[in-house]
């Protein structure tokens, strides 16, 4: 699939998608709610996320993506409102569309400043 934006492109709404382990401290069963540590960058990420636009790729692919390591737990997807996240993070994190090689490569972004609790914070809100 071709990107149909370019490297950089920064999105101001539309909707992400991530994926979230089915592990007591990324998500509350009771709840039904991602919880903080599902927002918080691994050290190789360079404090952003990765997600997927929700328009160019369908829920199902993106479970579809999972390695032989993450099959062995349950994982689920939470969406984030772009727009939402703008304003309530007050313009300190960007959802920067970065595409990757893939199935789905062409629909990949990052979530930048992840690294900083209070986005983290703003994003389990609003999942």
């Amino acid at each position: 699939m071709q990107p149909p934006y370019r490297r950089g492109h920064r999105f101001k709404t539309g909707r992400i998608l991530r994926r979230i382990p089915n592990w007591a401290t990324h998500y509350d069963a009771t709840s039904a709610r991602p919880q903080l540590d599902a927002f918080v960058p691994r050290a190789k990420d360079r404090g952003s996320l990765s997600a997927h636009l929700e328009e160019l790729a369908p829920a199902s692919a993106i479970l579809r993506l999972l390695d032989d390591s993450e099959r062995l737990s349950d994982f689920g997807l939470c969406g984030i409102d772009v727009a939402t996240l703008l304003s309530e993070t007050a313009g300190r994190t960007s959802v920067v569309f970065d595409p990757t090689r893939g199935e789905l490569g062409a629909a990949h972004v990052r979530v930048t400043n992840a690294q900083r609790v209070e986005i983290q914070l703003a994003l389990a809100r609003i999942a």
